[in-house]
Parts: structure tokens; C-alpha cells; sequence
């Protein structure tokens, strides 16, 4: 390492003013200038402030509630501190360690969360910047995790929180924060410090991969370089040193070839030691030679896939498996769900080329001008870089491939940045194909404001799509189904997808497909949830609200593989089966309308009786206006649990036609007048 070091260049720090610390605290008492609110779910949660900073814990002096979890939740939130003019960069730096074996903070709703909450002028919530402390380092040794970013525009003062309400703490399990320190300044000025330690250093590629030029340069960009201990790091070419050809200029690292690259895979291997002492290992992956792939998927403006040039509207089923009802064969089960109007198939498990019968099923889907997704290894949520790179260079040729699998129920087994690791190796094999995971939002709470943070939130850049598991329906103990919680089931398809947009808009992604997993599915009877499969009302429902609010298709989604439950290897009924496909009929009649590109919603909606609002309090009559061919098209959902009445007002409308039923609507200066049942749908032709 030592040998290149003298070749690297120098930082150029560029000072306009100096930093300000505006939070910190050790813990070691109570600080209450510090904080405004330190929140403890009682009877069950403990602090104890000691030398070392506070132990969180149980309160073992309490017994749970016969039959309840024992619950325990912890939330720190800093006084507001305005920001010193000029400032418009972020460094924030927590202290922890714990006991626990599995640690990742989850919170509840909108408190119990890990984030700095920026306010305006008038102390209006600008936005929120969610952060991902590492629960990694002991309680005898906690150490620093670090964060740093923009400020956002508008933003006049900020508040830390800290906090988290899952896991819960077993018998003889806590936790200590032993500091936090939030630091704000310009961002040249920032960037050149040293962190406190625990960032994130993952390499990037900047260079282009695949190419045909292996004498080109490779430039990488190493994040919060100037947080690394690089007299104690290593970088590695295809697990040799490098000696020579490497130079550094900040956080762009260049190599020169001394002999230009062979033609295949190669790989960069970062050994990273921050001056906190944690120890990483990150790579990136350089692909020399020619690719050329059967498909071409590419992202509209909008979101929409785009295969060979042509929008993708989704109309996938999942977990499609050898069953019962289609003669455990791959041939049947693709015919079936062709005539069913889908065009996108994904198998239950990690399916890829390792698998004896993959061959059976990419012939199935050929056969019956299906889609598929593949994982690029046999092993489920892989993280090894270089066996990833060289299963996609494995599955390049597979014509019916439209997307990598590289995540399922990604946030418990893959971390961001492993996740984006994963997608940018497969990037630099296969840039022609699009990277998808599938992962549930986790706990948002209730109502219709967006959370601070999602299952999603931290993943946004590490997949090209999204596929979130929307399963809601039977949540509860069986036999205990009340009118409100069937009430609130289905407009939690609403929540999720908007969640997803306001996760793009936190971390300043572009639009990009979303598949939305929606359930069609029940489980164990004895089990706590999905106790019972949804009605035809409510798989409508959810399906088409899906789409009204921004989702790129329907991923229709069953169990497959468990034993002893009441999914497994049987399929669905036939009178299941003919709900569902009756539903993707719907969709697949209106095909290319659903694939235009969105238009202003100038419509106007006026309920005239039932609710108007639905058990979550989104508005319960919701609209997508489309056009398409010289007509407009108004799909209504009503996400009540009510009949509801209401009219729609649709500039220059002359008449209007419910599609499906066929029925004419009295049309009156450009207005109409429609019924709805609970749950109810209703797609309008209108001229």
C-alpha cells in the first residue's frame, strides 16, 4: 500500500467559513439542554446513564400483559438548533453498541425513528433525512456510525432524533448510545475532515463497464475518502496487490494498466480501515469484452419499463411453480397464465440456470411469449460480488430474462450498501436488463401522511424496480376480523405506493417501475395473519389502486413452496383461478391505454354520499385520467368500506361509457354521475 501512497494527490480544502457543532452529548447524565423529549414505551423500557453513556434496556420489574409481546421502544429528540447562515452540508455522527445478536432499528409510525428533521422560517417541516445507525460494535466498545449529506433547500433549522421500536429487547439484552454529534457547515469544508468513523466507503466505478477498451484507464470514486485510514487499507486487482498504475486525486482513484486488461470479469477489492478503526471490505467490478443480449429494458421519464424501445405495463404472477392444477408441469402453467392475459412470471425461490428444471421452465416461458426475473446464483440475497458477476456472464443469452432478482425481504438479510454493490456488479456485466427486489414497507402507521422512513427508504438506489409486498388482507387473529380492520385493509395499497414516491422525492431518485406485490393468498388458520384470501372486491381493488397511484402494472402474488399449509403445490380453485384471471383480463383489454404516458389530471371528483374519506384517511374516490387514441379514460376506485356516490367532471366531455358493463352515463356539461360498492371499481370511456 505504501508503495502508491506517494502518488496520491493532495485534498484541496476549500474553507468559506467554520463549522458549527449544533448537537452533542455523551450520555454519561441527563443533558435536557440538549434534548427536548427522551420517550420510553412504559411499563416495559429502562435507561440507565453511566460513565460510559446510556444503557437501554427492560424493565424486568414488569410483567407483560398475559399473551403480549414484551415491548420495549426508545426515542431521543434534540431541541431545535438553527442553522448558521451560508451552511449547506450535514455531518452527523452517533455512538452505539449493544448485546444483541440481529440488530436493525425499525421504528413505529411516525415516532421511534432514526433521523434530522429540517424546518423553514415559520418552523414548517421541510423534510426528513432518515439515517441508518450500525448496531455492529459491543457494549463494552460501542463505536461511531457517521452520516453526512445536503441540507435541503429551505431548510432554516433541524432537529436529531434517535430511536428505534423493533427489536425488542429479550432477557439480558440492551443497548448503550454513548454519544452523538451533529455537525453543520459548508460542504468543502466538511468533506475534508475526517468522520468520526462507521461511514460508508463503497467504490463506485466511474469508468464505463462493459467495454471493448482494456487499456483505458479505470477511474473509482471511494466515498468519504478522507475518512479512511490508508496507511492501514488495501487494494487488491483479481486478489493480487497492486503495485503500480494507481493514483489518487481526493476520492477519484485512477488505474493505469501496465498491460492492458484480458478480455472477462475483473475485480477491484477495497480493504477500507476508517480512523475509527472499523474494517470493510467493498468492491467493483470491471467487465472487458463484448455484450450482446436478446432484450433491451430501459426507464421512462415516468417510471415505465421500456422493452426494446416499447412501454412494459406489468401483468405478472408469482409464485408461478409447478402445481396441482396445472399437472405439475411449466408448459401448462405458462399457457395457463398467457391466456390470462399476464406476460411477466417469476418462481418462488432463486431460481437461476443451477436449478435441473430451469431449462423446462425458460423453454415454458418462450413457448408462450412470457417474461421472467432470475437471481443471478443459486444462493438466496448472494452478496458475493464476484460470484454474482460471473452468474449473470453465466445467464447473459437467456432470451425471456427481463430483470435480475438480486432481493427478497431485502431489508433483513441485505444492507444498502451490499444491496448496491450487488446491482452495480450486475450493471457492469449487463447494463440492458433491469435489477428488482421485493421487500415489504414495513410499519408506517396509520393515516395518510408519509412516514420519515420505510422498509424502502435506505434501498431507493440499489435496484432499478421495486416490488413491494402488499399483503394486508386477514391481519388478524381469526375469528377477530372487525368491520374497521377490514375497513383498512385495502387502502393500505394507497399508502405503500405513495410511500414509495415520497422515498424517491428523500432521496432525490428518478421516477422507476414499480411492481407492486399484491396478495392473493392465505395462510395457516391457526396463524396470526392472512387468516383468509382476499374477496374478488378487494384483490379488484387493490389491483386497480395499485395503478391509480402510480404503480407501472400488477404483480399478483401466492405461496407456493410452504408445507402443510393450505397454498402448498395445489395452485389456486378454479373459481380462485377464474377471479384472478378475470381480473388480468380486465387490465390486458385496456392494455396500450395503460402504457401512454401520464396527461394532467384536470378531472374534478364531488361525493355526493357515502364517505369522503376511507379508514385511512385518503380521499375515498380516487382517479387516474389517461388518453389514449383520441379518448380519454377515467379509472375510479372507491378504497371505502361503504357505498359511495359521486360525480366526475371531465373538461370537454361529451359522453361517457363504463367500459366493462357497458353501461351509457347521463352526461351534462362534461359532468356524470356514478354509484359505487364498498371496494368498488369502474373504468369510463369518455369522449
Amino acid at each position: 500500500m505504501k508503495k502508491w501512497l506517494l502518488t496520491l494527490g493532495l485534498l484541496v480544502v476549500c474553507c468559506v467559513q467554520a463549522s458549527q457543532t449544533l448537537v452533542e452529548d455523551n450520555f454519561t447524565a441527563e443533558a435536557p439542554e440538549v434534548w427536548k423529549f427522551v420517550g420510553l414505551f412504559r411499563p416495559f423500557t429502562a435507561i440507565e446513564y453511566t460513565s460510559n453513556g446510556v444503557v437501554l434496556k427492560r424493565n424486568d420489574a414488569q410483567k407483560p400483559i398475559p399473551g403480549r409481546l414484551f415491548d420495549t421502544a426508545y426515542q431521543f429528540h434534540s431541541v431545535v438548533k438553527d442553522l448558521p447562515k451560508g451552511a449547506d452540508y450535514y455531518d452527523l455522527s452517533v455512538k452505539i453498541g449493544t448485546n444483541k445478536e440481529s440488530f436493525i432499528p425499525r421504528g413505529h409510525g411516525d415516532g421511534y425513528h432514526n433521523r434530522i428533521v429540517w424546518y423553514d422560517g415559520e418552523g414548517k417541516k421541510v423534510m426528513d433525512t432518515p439515517y441508518r445507525p450500525s448496531f455492529r460494535f459491543s457494549l463494552e466498545q460501542p463505536g461511531w456510525s457517521s452520516f453526512r449529506g445536503d441540507i435541503p433547500k429551505g431548510a432554516v433549522s433541524a432537529e436529531v432524533q434517535f430511536g428505534f421500536d423493533t427489536p425488542d429487547f429479550q432477557p439480558g439484552e440492551s443497548a448503550i448510545l454513548a454519544g452523538v454529534k451533529f455537525v453543520v457547515g459548508t460542504k468543502a469544508e466538511i468533506i475534508a475532515k475526517p468522520s468520526l468513523g462507521g461511514m460508508d466507503h463503497t467504490p463506485t466505478r466511474l469508468s464505463p463497464s462493459p467495454t471493448a477498451d482494456g487499456a483505458a484507464p479505470v477511474r473509482i470514486h471511494v466515498a468519504n475518502a478522507a475518512g479512511v485510514d490508508w496507511e492501514a487499507s488495501t487494494i487488491t486487482l483479481d486478489d493480487k496487490p497492486i503495485d503500480a498504475g494507481l493514483s489518487r486525486d481526493g476520492e477519484i482513484f485512477t488505474y493505469t494498466p501496465q498491460t492492458p486488461f484480458e478480455a472477462g470479469i475483473h475485480h477491484f477489492k477495497f480493504t477500507l480501515k476508517d480512523i475509527g478503526g472499523n474494517i470493510d471490505n467493498f468492491g467493483c467490478v470491471l467487465y472487458v469484452g463484448s455484450i450482446k443480449t436478446p432484450n433491451t429494458m430501459t426507464i421512462r421519464e415516468d417510471g415505465m419499463p421500456m422493452l426494446n424501445g416499447k412501454p412494459f405495463f406489468m401483468l405478472g404472477i408469482a409464485c408461478l411453480v409447478k402445481q396441482g392444477r396445472n399437472e405439475m408441469s411449466y408448459d401448462k402453467a405458462f399457457e395457463e397464465a398467457a391466456a390470462a392475459g399476464m406476460n411477466f412470471a417469476r418462481h418462488w425461490s432463486s431460481y437461476n440456470m443451477e436449478w435441473d428444471d430451469a431449462n423446462d421452465y425458460i423453454k415454458a416461458a418462450l413457448k408462450h411469449n412470457m417474461y421472467i426475473s432470475m437471481a443471478p446464483t443459486r444462493v438466496k440475497n448472494d452478496t458475493d460480488v464476484n460470484r454474482i458477476a460471473q452468474g449473470v456472464l453465466n445467464q447473459i443469452g437467456i432470451d425471456r430474462v427481463l430483470a435480475w432478482d438480486i432481493g427478497d425481504d431485502t431489508k433483513s438479510w441485505i444492507t444498502p450498501e451490499a444491496l448496491l454493490a450487488k446491482h452495480s456488479a450486475i450493471h457492469s456485466i449487463d447494463n440492458s436488463r433491469l435489477t428488482t427486489q421485493a421487500d415489504g414497507m414495513g410499519g408506517l402507521g396509520l393515516g395518510p401522511e408519509p412516514s420519515a422512513k420505510s422498509g424502502y427508504t435506505d434501498y431507493v438506489k440499489a435496484s432499478d424496480t421495486f416490488q413491494p409486498e402488499i399483503y394486508p388482507i386477514g391481519n388478524c387473529e381469526p375469528g377477530q376480523e372487525t368491520e374497521e380492520i377490514t375497513a383498512m385493509a385495502v387502502p393500505k395499497v394507497i399508502k405503500d405506493i405513495r410511500q414509495i414516491h415520497h422515498d424517491w422525492e428523500v432521496n432525490g431518485a428518478s421516477p422507476r417501475p414499480i411492481w407492486p406485490l399484491i396478495q392473493y393468498f392465505h395462510y395457516k388458520k391457526e396463524n396470526r395473519r392472512w387468516n383468509r384470501m382476499p374477496t374478488r372486491e378487494e384483490l379488484r381493488a387493490m389491483s386497480y389502486l395499485a395503478v391509480i397511484h402510480g404503480s407501472h402494472g400488477v404483480f399478483w402474488y401466492r405461496y407456493a413452496g410452504y408445507p402443510n399449509t393450505d397454498n402448498a403445490r395445489r395452485g389456486y380453485s378454479d373459481e380462485q383461478w377464474k377471479t384472478l384471471s378475470g381480473i388480468s383480463l380486465e387490465f390486458r383489454a385496456l392494455y396500450d391505454m395503460y402504457c401512454t404516458l401520464p396527461v394532467p389530471q384536470t378531472q374534478k371528483v364531488a361525493v355526493l354520499s357515502g364517505p369522503e374519506k376511507d379508514a385511512m384517511g385518503f380521499d375515498s374516490v380516487n382517479t387516474l385520467l389517461k388518453r389514449h387514441d383520441g379518448k380519454a379514460y377515467l379509472i375510479v376506485c372507491n378504497s371505502a368500506y361503504k357505498d359511495v356516490k359521486a360525480r366526475f367532471t371531465v373538461p370537454g366531455a361529451k359522453s361517457a361509457k363504463e367500459y366493462y358493463e357497458k353501461r351509457e352515463l347521463n352526461v351534462a356539461d362534461g359532468a356524470f354521475e356514478d354509484a359505487f360498492g364498498p371496494f368498488g371499481v369502474h373504468v369510463y370511456v369518455i369522449e
